[in-house]
């Protein structure tokens, strides 16, 4: 058997330290890039943990205005006294319901006795023992404060508001019973908008992430429940395409 030549020596030992070298150098670099990542990931988390309770604040904050103008009623106020048909007609009916964005809605006397209910879709038990417990703990003591509550059941968040109902007119009005309503949020505008949109529009690959984010529902009244929804975010597009 031949020696080795001395340049095949010389290339063995190049090419030996030339791989300890990159090795020490891939080291170096998950060391020095991984707490990066770490940290990146963590702030993205962070920002869309905030962006998801603005976004609960913000259906919340509009079911309780639209509740407001329907409880704070001389109309209303005066069919829970008087159960006025025509006003029943006019203005608690299902398509009244859908105009107003409610999934149902439900009015109890000043004894906490349910006296309507309507709804559109399948109401879980979980909600309508909400309106049920809350009017009756309201008929106790007659609190002229709305309260407010959201919950996920299954994969649908419900956000519900309960509004006292008086007159609108009167300094000083006495309240006549409770108006509760409730509706169902669609998460979707929380994901990332381009990936929403390219769904419909472009042929190309889209390369998309995902993150659970899990949580209390903010600014709930009675504070019940917590929700489990997944953000998604685009990472890269294979190639341009015109989208329109």
């Amino acid at each position: 058997m031949r020696p080795r030549s001395i340049r095949t020596k010389i290339m063995w030992t190049v090419a030996g330290a030339t791989g300890i070298l990159l090795g020490f150098l891939l080291l170096d670099l998950v060391s020095f890039l991984g707490p990066s990542y770490r940290d990146l990931d963590h702030r993205f988390a962070e920002r869309e943990q905030n962006r998801v309770d603005q976004f609960f604040r913000l259906r919340q904050g509009q079911l309780k205005n639209t509740a407001h103008d329907w409880g704070v009623w001389d109309g209303m106020d005066q069919w829970v006294r008087d159960r006025n048909p025509v006003f029943e007609q006019e203005n608690l009916r299902k398509t009244n319901l859908a105009n107003a964005g409610y999934k149902c809605l439900a009015v109890f006397d000043s004894s906490g006795t349910q006296i309507l209910s309507i709804q559109d879709t399948v109401v879980p038990s979980e909600v309508v023992q909400w309106f049920r417990s809350q009017a009756g703990a309201w008929a106790g003591h007659k609190d002229t404060s709305s309260v407010t509550d959201m919950r996920q059941v299954g994969d649908r968040i419900w956000v519900s508001a309960l509004q006292p109902i008086r007159s609108a007119s009167v300094e000083t009005p006495r309240q006549s019973g409770v108006l509760c309503v409730s509706t169902v949020i669609d998460p979707s505008p929380l994901d990332d908008g381009f990936v929403r949109y390219l769904g419909s529009k472009i042929d190309s690959s889209i390369a998309t992430d995902s993150l659970t984010l899990r949580g209390k529902f903010p600014g709930s009244t009675t504070g019940t429940g917590s929700y489990s929804i997944k953000i998604h975010r685009t990472i890269w597009t294979e190639g341009r395409k015109t989208l329109g």
